[in-house]
């Protein structure tokens, strides 16, 4: 028999997810930017990666049962963004990350800490897009702009890398070809397209999610568990 919530709990429940993007009944944490009035989505940055750092040490201090993270994102901060990958990639928990919407530079990066620890999954609208990313260079000095440029070719080799390792490991298209292989169709595909849009059965097929939700096998987030 399933007990009824009272009023204060489900007003707990709303509190929880609106203001502090996390339930910690279900274990599931809402990835997305930060809310402000007359802003455009700011993607991954410092405030929702912060927030995100301290919901999954919440959720670890409760159980090590697997965690579900929704993610909506257009992308953003490379260091924000690894905070949030290195906190789930190194987690004792396991994770689930469902993409929302849009998962798009940075944001298609995160959900791949899931690869090794839980799920990927992609919702079967959600548009996926990889390419490089931007930089300000602001008011650099010369010497400034030069080791900032060697500090953006190491970002760029550890994001191939990323990209790389999943891809050759679960993607179809992939099968039977090696991971100097995969790296340089994915460099390639950057090279010539600079922005790679893909829907969510080509980030399937290429191996950036591993499945779609609702389609076989990925019906509900309570079989994904089993």
């Amino acid at each position: 028999m399933t007990k009824t919530k009272t009023r204060y709990q489900k007003s707990n429940i709303i509190s929880e997810s609106h203001e502090h993007d996390v339930i910690v009944e279900t274990r599931e944490i809402f990835l997305h930017g930060h809310f402000c009035e007359g802003e455009d989505d700011p993607g991954v940055e410092y405030r929702s990666a912060n927030k995100f750092l301290k919901n999954v040490k919440i959720l670890e201090h409760f159980s090590d049962s697997p965690i579900i993270v929704h993610q909506h994102s257009p992308g953003g901060d490379w260091n924000a963004g690894m905070l949030m990958y290195d906190a789930m990639r190194h987690s004792r928990c396991k994770f689930i990350v469902i993409c929302h919407g849009l998962a798009a530079s940075m944001g298609s990066i995160v959900p791949q800490a899931a690869f090794s620890n839980g799920l990927r999954i992609t919702m079967p609208n959600c548009d996926w897009l990889i390419h490089d990313g931007s930089v300000d260079t602001g008011d650099m000095t010369i010497r400034q702009f030069n080791s900032f440029h060697g500090y953006m070719d190491s970002i760029r080799k550890r994001m191939l890398e990323i990209y790389s390792e999943v891809c050759s490991a679960s993607g179809p298209k992939f099968k039977n070809m090696k991971h100097g292989s995969v790296k340089n169709f994915i460099r390639r595909k950057l090279q010539s397209k600079e922005d790679w849009w893909l829907t969510a059965t080509e980030a399937v097929e290429h191996g950036f999610a591993d499945g779609i939700y609702g389609s076989l096998g990925y019906e509900s987030i309570g079989g994904m568990f089993e």
